[in-house]
């Protein structure tokens, strides 16, 4: 998305509202709908600017009022509450992995699960830990798959 010629921001909550909820032009929104400009859509495009601009307008005036309450500097503020997100969406990707590798029925290439979460096929067979396994199990109640044994080769057969 190229930068528009605007008015420079010059209040931080504003700038934080902006990055976080970043406006986007008509013809955006209407190509990101998937029925290829109809009437209806061109009225649901409208629609989600509205609620675009009002989700930033609330975003700026949470970050106000919580400035005005505690006194805390509100760019420091976002980036320990950006860096709290992080960290709950970490987890949950090593719950989906523990899930995927230790409880779903289906069985899921590491190349895959790497792929998708950003990880290397080492770091996701090593990424869930026993405490993200027993909270799968604990919020689920499934049990563990049983392990698959891998066929032994002629080689290590005769090495008995």
């Amino acid at each position: 998305m190229e930068p528009t010629a605007k008015t420079p921001l010059t209040d931080p909550c504003e700038a934080l509202a902006a990055l976080r909820y970043p406006p986007r032009s008509f013809d955006e929104v209407l190509a990101s709908l998937t029925s290829g400009g109809s009437g209806a859509d061109e009225e649901i495009a409208l629609e989600i600017i509205d609620q675009d601009e009002r989700d930033r307008t609330a975003y700026a005036e949470n970050l106000r009022l919580s400035f005005s309450e505690t006194g805390y500097d509100p760019v420091m503020s976002e980036i320990e509450a950006t860096r709290r997100r992080r960290d709950r969406e970490d987890a949950h990707l090593r719950y989906l992995l523990a899930y995927a590798g230790q409880f779903a029925t289906s069985k899921y290439l590491q190349s895959d699960l790497a792929r998708l979460s950003g990880m290397s096929q080492s770091g996701v067979s090593t990424a869930a830990t026993d405490a993200h396994v027993e909270y799968v199990q604990q919020h689920t109640g499934l049990p563990r798959r049983q392990p698959t044994k891998k066929p032994r080769s002629p080689r290590d057969r005769a090495g008995q």
